[in-house]
């Protein structure tokens, strides 16, 4: 039986034209934030691809990603496929690592 073709998101709508006047939240947390990093590389590296959702697109400063528990980290890192893939490789997670920050 063949799967339904999902539709996706669509695209991201633009930021505020006032962004730059936002005063960003603070969030104290007492636990550790976790993330999900390339084995060759650190747990604290900051990207400057501008691919990921996030990502500043001139690629002026760097986005670390991290989140408050194991299952966002995961998210955030294999779930940009969401709706499109199946299944994550088993040589796609031998190249991960979950640290504790």
């Amino acid at each position: 039986m063949a799967r339904p073709e999902a539709a996706g998101p669509g695209p991201h709508p633009e930021p505020p034209a006032d962004l730059d006047a936002l005063e960003l939240p603070w969030l104290i947390s007492d636990r550790p934030w976790l993330r999900i990093h390339a084995t060759g590389r650190g747990a604290l590296f900051f990207g400057t691809t501008g691919r990921n959702r996030w990502d500043d697109p001139q690629g002026v400063f760097g986005v670390l990603y991290a989140a408050e528990d194991a299952f966002c980290a995961f998210v955030e890192t294999f779930g940009h496929a969401t709706g499109t893939v199946d299944l994550i490789t088993r040589s796609a997670l031998a190249g991960r690592r979950l640290a504790r920050l």
